[in-house]
């Protein structure tokens, strides 16, 4: 059975250089206990951060986001362009014996993980089309190497989700699954191409899902749900938008199996048909933001979905050591 390890919690708090820009600089000073007697010296803070602070988004003016780059850490906090982050993993996961290999417990301090929120905001401030993405959080397919970076953008139609060389999204058609040039589990094995296998919507399409216990999901996103706030008109109740996910991010039973000595087409090892068996076959992400015009306070939950039919010894992009993912982001934009 696949078993969940290392749950990893985020907190990030993303803000504009307009604000940021106030912060450092000044020395040190001395104040005094409550007692009166005992002197406190308050060490200096740290230097100021080198490097651009201004909200930048390659996806276009509507955008506003958190940043794509680290530019420095301070006792786990790491500060973006945009703003901070700061994230912790289970530790319930890391006794030997793991005493429960379903789910994982704890946190503790983490760093070198790099989150990127993205969001589209019309002219009255209203939120849609919602971009994750996520790397170098210690998760991988293969027990080897880290997985590729997720790219979440909760589609509700089949393609494929990518960045470009500048690193807008963009989106591409979905190759077949007999394409196994593209999907070349069957071929390669373990060296298959893990890059093919991610950040791909393989539903709603037109053959069933399949899987154990019916009814079946048969499509991954309804798509984001919104409901105004009264901020516009003086109140304070932030804009609400959420949105959930399925996902199949990982699994090879996306591509077919080798064709037979006929030439015609075989399910790969391990699974119950061709193509990807059902919408989550490897877990769902949520993401919720709450906005005014120019902050936003967004969280997001990736939950990976047991399947005891899979064999990680069949499936190398899908291992033992899976992580659950919990996130929450806040920034302000220019």
């Amino acid at each position: 059975m696949i078993q969940i390890r290392n749950a990893i919690f985020f907190s990030l708090i993303f803000i504009a250089a307009g604000v940021l820009g106030g912060c450092g600089g000044g020395a040190g000073d001395s104040t005094f206990s409550n007692s009166g007697l005992t002197p406190i010296t308050t060490p200096p803070p740290p230097p100021p951060a080198t490097g651009l602070m201004m909200m930048s988004c390659i996806d276009g003016s509507s955008t506003q986001c958190s940043g794509d780059s680290i530019i420095r850490i301070e006792n786990g906090i790491a500060l973006t362009r945009s703003g901070v982050q700061t994230y912790g993993k289970s530790t319930s996961d890391l006794r030997t014996p793991n005493p429960n290999a379903t789910t994982a417990t704890g946190m503790m301090l983490a760093s070198g993980g790099m989150a990127e929120i993205r969001i589209n905001k019309d002219v009255n401030g209203a939120v849609s089309n919602p971009v994750l993405l996520l790397s170098n959080l210690g998760l991988s397919w293969d027990g080897r190497s880290e997985r590729p970076k997720i790219i979440e953008t909760f589609r509700t139609t089949q393609g494929r989700v990518q960045q470009n060389s500048s690193g807008a999204i963009t989106f591409d058609a979905l190759p077949a699954n007999s394409n196994l040039g593209f999907y070349d589990f069957a071929i390669k094995g373990i060296a298959g191409t893990q890059f093919n296998y991610a950040n791909n919507a393989y539903f709603p399409r037109n053959a069933p899902s399949r899987c154990s216990i019916a009814p079946c999901n048969t499509v991954e996103s309804t798509g984001p749900e919104y409901q105004a706030g009264n901020w516009s008109s003086g109140g304070s109740v932030p804009d609400q938008v959420q949105v959930f996910r399925f996902h199949e991010d990982g699994d090879v039973h996306a591509g077919d199996g080798q064709p037979d000595a006929n030439g015609n087409p075989t399910i790969l090892v391990g699974g119950s048909g061709f193509g990807a068996p059902y919408p989550g076959s490897k877990g769902g992400r949520e993401f919720y933001n709450w906005s005014y015009r120019y902050s936003n306070l967004t969280g997001f939950n990736k939950t990976p979905i047991l399947n005891p039919h899979i064999n990680p010894h069949i499936n190398p992009h899908i291992n033992p050591h899976i992580k659950t993912l919990k996130s929450k982001n806040f920034y302000l934009c220019c």
